[in-house]
């Protein structure tokens, strides 16, 4: 990807004029709904989704109307680890500061956490255009995660990370200590480019803290920038590594009123209807080999090109199964490779031995090592305009020896360790699957699982042997069975 030095030129420009050619679009205050507004703040209300001490509540979409009577939407709740929504946020209010309506303090007495995840913020509806965002996280009494990561879905890309972070792990001591500058030093700012029609999500990310990952959020100060002079602002690719078949989205933000711009590989010319009247604009791609490509401007300002590259993988799986067993047993390796491979080998270490693949490019083989062995595939091509390209991958197959077992040794020996096949009864010559001892079928942990016993879970065979109607507490063992070598298994 490149941006080209013109955009960084213009963000300096635009710092250098002060804010006179920026237009104030919206301040949005986010909290409990019985915390009083910041001055200013649209609709001239709080915006939340309950009073203080509501839990597990999410925003609906609510309209707002903003500076420029525009009207748009926003919705906030919450995704866990997984990124799926569910019930975590919590609205709270700190108390009304007592001294002063100096600005911002009113914004940061109440807000909105996450107890669980990741706090979403969609933007429904908003005017197309480049915004500068600024997020307010502080709570005022008790001190908050640290690094609170921002992502945008917009024009430009897909959970695409700002490089901005909002602080909220120091508390003032209460509202009464808010003050503006406190209020400004938790925030994050950064750029969001809306096309006019699709949704703009902000999410914001304290999931990775490990000292405290609750994540309050006071509200949002958007800020409509003027349209680009540069012919090129921004010209993008996401993701910029694909394989074969998923496809790459080109954004771009050229001058507003450029006169030429064409991108090469048959994109050809985006003031065709591709390209808004702010300079926006994307193309969805799916080249089948790394492909660069150019866009060339011509605007009043000058004229400019920027390229970028989106790499399509050679080696799209290398994949071996099992990934553990015994000497002599076969594995089975599968590839999936750019079909217009031009050479493709295996190395396990006794030098590289060319393979093949089918029309789709997948192809597989089976081996059968004697020692715990690293297999290497490498792919050759080349990409869209001739230029060799390589792409290595490996695997490991480890190998145990009849000796061996894959459970690290207890620190007091195994109880019994043998190699072959036996039956646990005529193994010990006990049979204690009578009376209260015997296993009643129920999970480990919970019943009576007494007994003796062969059976399998997880995928790995046991044998088990246990006594609970003996008061030694570790009277019980069981024994772990894989391929040839048997272990105990606490």
């Amino acid at each position: 990807m490149k941006i080209p030095l013109s955009f960084l030129l213009g963000l300096l420009a635009l710092a250098s004029v002060g804010s006179a050619q920026n237009t104030p679009f919206s301040l949005i205050d986010i909290g409990a709904l019985n915390g009083r507004p910041e001055p200013g703040a649209a609709n001239g209300v709080q915006i939340g989704a309950g009073n203080h001490n509501t839990n597990g509540a999410n925003l609906a979409s609510t309209a707002i109307t903003a500076d420029t009577s525009d009207i748009f939407g926003i919705a906030i709740d919450n995704l866990n680890q997984a990124g799926t929504p569910t019930g975590g946020l919590d609205w709270r209010l700190r108390g009304d500061t007592t001294s002063g309506a100096e600005p911002l303090r009113f914004l940061g007495e109440d807000f909105v956490k996450n107890n669980l995840g990741i706090i979403r913020v969609t933007l429904t509806g908003l005017p197309a255009g480049t915004y500068e965002a600024t997020s307010y996280h502080i709570d005022p009494d008790n001190d908050q995660s640290a690094n609170i990561l921002v992502f945008v879905t917009d024009a430009l890309g897909t959970a695409r990370d700002t490089g901005a972070k909002g602080d909220a792990s120091g508390s003032p001591g209460g509202a009464a200590a808010l003050t503006q500058a406190f209020m400004e030093s938790t925030s994050a700012t950064f750029q969001i480019t809306a096309d006019g029609t699709s949704d703009v999500i902000l999410y914001f990310d304290s999931s990775a803290d490990l000292v405290d990952d609750e994540a309050p959020l006071n509200g949002l100060r958007l800020v409509k920038l003027p349209p680009a002079t540069e012919p090129i602002s921004i010209f993008t690719a996401g993701p910029e590594t694909i394989s074969r078949g998923e496809s790459t989205t080109l954004s771009w933000r050229i001058a507003a009123d450029a006169t030429a711009a064409t991108i090469s590989r048959g994109v050809g010319d985006i003031l065709d209807g591709r390209t808004d009247a702010q300079g926006l604009g994307q193309e969805v791609l799916g080249p089948e080999k790394t492909t660069t490509y150019q866009l060339a401007v011509d605007a009043p300002g000058g004229s400019e090109q920027a390229e970028v590259t989106v790499t399509v993988r050679l080696i799209s799986d290398f994949t071996l199964s099992p990934d553990v067993g015994f000497a002599g047993a076969t594995y089975a390796l599968g590839w999936e490779v750019r079909p217009d491979f031009t050479s493709a080998t295996i190395d396990d270490g006794s030098g590289p031995q060319p393979v093949d693949a089918d029309e789709f490019g997948n192809g597989g083989m089976a081996v059968n090592p004697l020692a715990t062995t690293t297999f290497t595939l490498v792919v050759e091509a080349a990409d869209a305009d001739g230029n060799p390209e390589q792409e290595t991958a490996q695997v490991t197959a480890v190998v145990l020896q009849p000796s061996q077992h894959k459970y690290a040794d207890p620190g007091d020996g195994w109880d019994l360790l043998f190699d072959g096949e036996a039956d646990p009864v005529a193994l010990l010559g006990w049979d204690h699957d009578n009376g209260s001892d015997a296993w009643d079928g129920t999970a480990p942990g919970a019943g009576l699982p007494g007994g003796a016993g062969a059976f399998s879970a997880d995928g790995d065979g046991f044998f088990r042997f246990k006594t609970p109607a003996t008061p030694r507490p570790m009277a019980c063992v069981a024994i772990r069975r894989t391929a040839k070598s048997i272990s105990p298994g606490w």
